[in-house]
């Protein structure tokens, strides 16, 4: 007996350029240039980051599409993060850390929804939430389509991990 393996859903290219295009933008209007990205197919293609050793700004975006958007900062690249954002040193233990990491992923969640809202895609953002430490887990429903973004930078690498739930009742389509 054979069982059939079906493919997993995939984001719209256009959709995932949006993000990775507001990441970029908020990057680079607070931190300076110097910031590359690519898709990583894999968690192991992070040039050796886990994506569970740091801390992670996480933003839902919910109306046309539901869309969870988490950006993860290794230690180091938290703290070099923060003192560039907010103009002092922030250790990466400190309370302050969630407030800077959450302010950033507010920042360009703002500026995706505004991309978004171009290609006549309504949304709305939550407050973002933020999540810290060496063992942190990130699941999702197995079938729901998300994209993987690697991104370099002077001061250390970070990823994106964007999942969506497309096919909702009474949503339109996005493809």
């Amino acid at each position: 007996m054979t069982v059939a393996k079906t493919k997993k859903p995939t984001l719209p290219e256009h959709l995932v350029n949006s993000i990775t295009e507001a990441i970029v933008t908020t990057f680079e209007s607070t931190c300076g240039d110097g910031l590359t990205h690519k898709r990583a197919e894999t968690e192991d293609e992070l040039h050796g980051e886990k994506l569970s050793d740091g801390v992670v700004g996480i933003i839902s975006l919910v109306g046309d599409l539901n869309w969870l958007i988490m950006t993860g900062f290794p230690r180091k690249t938290a703290e070099a993060l923060a003192l560039k954002f907010v103009g002092f040193e922030i250790t990466f233990e400190s309370d302050d850390m969630g407030d800077a990491i959450g302010e950033f992923a507010n920042i360009m969640a703002g500026d995706a929804c505004a991309r978004l809202e171009m290609q006549d895609v309504k949304v709305d953002m939550s407050l973002p939430a933020v999540a810290r430490g060496s063992q942190i887990e990130l699941l999702q429903q197995y079938k729901l389509p998300s994209a993987l973004v690697q991104f370099e930078s002077p001061m250390g690498s970070f990823w994106t991990k964007i999942v969506a739930a497309f096919e909702m009742p009474g949503r339109k389509s996005l493809t």
